[in-house]
């Protein structure tokens, strides 16, 4: 409990260095509870450090500890804990069956309406979204928003509602995606920051761009020490940047996710890097680069970064350095994936402004059907 307080209070190297120390006596002498309850606190404390694979390490001791114990609400609270970990890390795909189960087994207790059970379930959202499942997503987002807005828990409700807007923008609804932002702006600077990086992109898609929101963004994280959130301004502000403050922006978010163990930041930085040297005139470093990213794609997928604009950049960086099999390959898989992935599980009312409103897919899709049909 010392450590975890210490860690609360901004000194989480200090609360490392008074827990450690315990591993091997609670391994040798611990009880089944007292085992549970230090991988519990000390993955706490490392995930605070953003130790996150030791972190993930330490839930997962927690984790097979509540199983054995038949402890339902702490492997729910965990396992939810280790989803966010494994998003952070990158692995969304074990991420989304993590939140899944935490979600059932808060079922299972019958604590789904109040606050914990919303937040698992606007976790689950997320990650159905950023796997392409839009219209799962809304359907745990709205129910998750709904709770935290009666329970007047607004930071969480604002967070929901961010992670809503971010794919409503990417099914083409950018109105009901600035509606989706007019909630009560709360108290914690970097979800406020999320919110004006997210109508920056709103703004952007609609062909107005607004650099006084990522400003208003950049400002807000001056207050605050959320790096996550800051990578991603950061990344937003590079990718419509001339190609040199491009390269030097993903350069240094680049470095900053590796540090951090941010595995799906770290894809996206190098993802816009590769385009950014692509226009720089680099095409040969940058096709390298890129024909090494959509190797890696199935295991680690760039993170807030919608998959079809994903493919679109691969398909153009390939283009430039004329290696037009591999841009064919990407336009193809582009095109897999909007069509076969993610349009299924797009709600009926959107599938129309999802192909011919979202900027990525109308471009893929039109330099797809004008190439491969030939």
């Amino acid at each position: 409990m010392h450590a975890v307080g210490l860690a609360q209070s901004g000194r989480a190297p200090e609360g490392l260095a008074i827990i450690e120390p315990y591993r091997a006596l609670i391994e040798r002498e611990g009880n089944a509870e007292q085992r549970g309850g230090y991988w519990a606190d000390i993955a706490y404390v490392l995930n605070v450090l953003r130790r996150l694979r030791d972190t993930a390490h330490a839930l997962e001791q927690s984790i097979g500890i509540a199983k054995q114990l038949g402890d339902l609400a702490e492997l729910a609270m965990q396992t939810s804990n280790l989803a966010t970990v494994k998003g952070n890390l990158g692995q969304l795909g074990e991420a989304l069956v993590l939140a899944q189960r935490a979600l059932a087994l808060k079922t299972e207790l019958g604590d789904i309406d109040g606050p914990e059970g919303a937040v698992i379930r606007a976790y689950v959202g997320l990650y159905c979204g950023l796997v392409g499942h839009y219209g799962e997503a809304l359907e745990h987002l709205d129910a998750a928003i709904e709770v935290l807005k009666r329970d007047r828990q607004t930071t969480l409700h604002a967070v929901a509602c961010n992670h809503k807007a971010q794919f409503l923008i990417d099914l083409g609804q950018f109105a009901r995606a600035r509606q989706t932002l007019d909630y009560e702006a709360p108290a914690v600077e970097a979800v406020r920051a999320r919110g004006a990086h997210i109508a920056a992109r709103i703004d952007r898609a609609l062909g107005h761009p607004a650099p006084e929101r990522l400003e208003l963004a950049l400002a807000a994280l001056a207050r605050a020490d959320d790096p996550h959130v800051r990578m991603h301004v950061m990344l937003e502000g590079a990718e419509h940047s001339d190609p040199a403050a491009a390269m030097q922006g993903c350069e240094e978010v680049l470095k900053m996710a590796r540090q951090l163990e941010f595995g799906g930041v770290a894809a996206k930085a190098r993802w816009l890097h590769a385009h950014a040297q692509s226009r720089a005139g680099q095409v040969n470093e940058a096709a390298a680069a890129m024909r090494e990213l959509v190797a890696e794609m199935a295991r680690v997928p760039p993170v807030d970064l919608y998959r079809g604009e994903a493919w679109w950049l691969a398909a153009q960086v390939f283009d430039a350095a004329g290696d037009s099999a591999q841009a064919l390959l990407a336009l193809a898989q582009g095109t897999d994936w909007i069509r076969c992935v993610a349009l299924p599980n797009v709600p009926e009312e959107f599938r129309d402004s999802f192909l011919s409103r979202n900027p990525a897919n109308r471009a893929l899709l039109a330099a797809a059907d004008r190439r491969l049909s030939h």
